[in-house]
């Protein structure tokens, strides 16, 4: 299940193209729930590093994987917050890395 995270961060900070049946096994609730074996800390560590890279390409990716997005984020309890920025001035929005 960990391997699954970290493709999804390689995914994210690497640009590495997800497989089919990767992307496939993240977008089903009855195949995520063994995320639920790995430790708290492991998930946050895994998913820290995709938010610090790119806050906004993280948000993206499990705004279309909302099963996965549930699970990590209600069921497991990670409150990560992403690093978004909005400049009115320039009405720009900003990752942690694009400013």
């Amino acid at each position: 299940p960990l391997r699954l995270l970290r493709a999804v961060r390689f995914h994210i900070v690497k640009g590495f193209r997800l497989d089919d049946e990767i992307d496939y096994l993240l977008s089903h609730s009855h195949l995520i729930e063994n995320l639920k074996t790995v430790t708290t800390e492991r998930v946050y560590e895994e998913l820290n590093k995709c938010f610090m890279f790119n806050s906004w390409k993280t948000f993206q990716f499990f705004r279309y994987r909302p099963y996965l997005a549930e699970l990590i984020f209600h069921e497991m309890g990670l409150n990560l917050i992403p690093r978004v920025t909005y400049d009115e001035a320039s009405r720009k929005v900003f990752t942690n890395n694009s400013a």
